[in-house]
């Protein structure tokens, strides 16, 4: 396809994308409070959301099916490059596969040390020094509510 009519395209989705909410048919019901837009674009923002990531995820499944991309669940990949994974007619898709985490299971650590004859104070006192608290996950849900007159 052309660059102009690829643009074309991308346009046209980012332009209904951004319509969601906002269009006569989406659009917020009449309100009275000031804070309703904000709270109403958080709301399609999140529902959104949650239909993309459901079509993600089905599209994924498709592709691994298809051949489209590899099961990297099953087989993961070398960390690398891949730029030329799939070449089709309307769409390429490259890969990028970073170096795996390493994580540490504290008691299993301090169940081998413990049998090497570490003292339990030790262990203690090792995993206090190199403990830090991470911010606690926020979760906010948001939900359309309708009125109790059933309108």
């Amino acid at each position: 396809m052309s660059r102009t009519k690829r643009n074309k395209l991308i346009a046209a989705m980012n332009a209904q994308f951004a319509a969601i909410g906002q269009s006569a048919s989406t659009a917020m019901p009449r309100a009275t409070s000031n804070l309703s837009p904000a709270a109403w674009e958080y709301y399609v923002a999140q529902h959104v959301s949650a239909l993309a990531s459901g079509r993600m995820k089905k599209a994924k499944t498709d592709a691994i099916k298809a051949g489209v991309i590899p099961d990297y669940e099953e087989k993961p990949l070398s960390p690398g490059e891949y730029p030329d994974l799939f070449d089709g007619e309307h769409v390429a898709i490259k890969l990028t596969v970073r170096n795996p985490s390493v994580s540490v299971d504290h008691k299993k650590l301090c169940d081998y040390l413990s049998g090497a004859g570490v003292s339990s104070e030790l262990l203690t006192s090792a995993v206090e020094h190199a403990s830090r608290t991470s911010r606690p996950a926020h979760l906010f849900t948001s939900d359309l509510k309708d009125d109790t007159n059933g309108e």
